[in-house]
């Protein structure tokens, strides 16, 4: 067919950004609030209900603030073998992606340093839109497909001889 369209059989590089949830750190508030409230509707001493709610209260402020803080990067994911890399600022870390999973909008991503090290990514979902979720989905299934279905037309698979006609 002359006027058929050719389908390219690598992905798109993905290039995602991560940066703290402000849905998470509200989530987070709210149970701070939560926790430091509890004492008082229990049945504990003034005394010990001011302590406990003023710890719950001091450790949900951390946590909001460190969750807040938290320094933006990006995932630069390159089709074929390439590592990905989380790269923040000029520095590019190499990194190994070992799981992805996405349910009910929020997407775990689950990654090995070259140091061995283990590090887990989510994306909520004010952070990351459908569209990022697909290129993680087609990202991931490319990177999981085997090689005869990564390999360009025509060329053999890496595991494979090539196949030699004779006449």
């Amino acid at each position: 067919m002359p006027h058929s369209a050719r389908s390219s059989t690598t992905s798109p590089t993905v290039r995602l950004d991560w940066r703290p949830s402000r849905l998470l750190v509200a989530l987070l508030a709210v149970l701070m609030v939560a926790a430091a409230c509890a004492p008082w509707l229990s049945s504990l001493p003034s005394a010990v209900a001011l302590a406990a709610s003023a710890a719950a209260f001091a450790h949900g402020a951390v946590l909001v603030r460190r969750e807040a803080r938290r320094p933006r990067f990006e995932l630069v994911w390159p089709p074929g073998d390439v590592p990905a890399r989380l790269v923040q600022g000029d520095v590019g870390v190499p990194v190994e992606i070992e799981a992805l999973r996405i349910q009910a909008g929020v997407a775990i991503l689950r990654l090995r340093h070259a140091d061995g090290h283990r590090r887990s990514l989510l994306w909520w979902p004010d952070t990351l839109g459908a569209a990022g979720r697909r290129a993680l989905r087609l990202a991931w299934a490319g990177a999981r497909a085997p090689e005869a279905v990564r390999a360009p037309p025509g060329a053999p698979a890496a595991d494979q001889p090539a196949i030699r006609q004779t006449r």
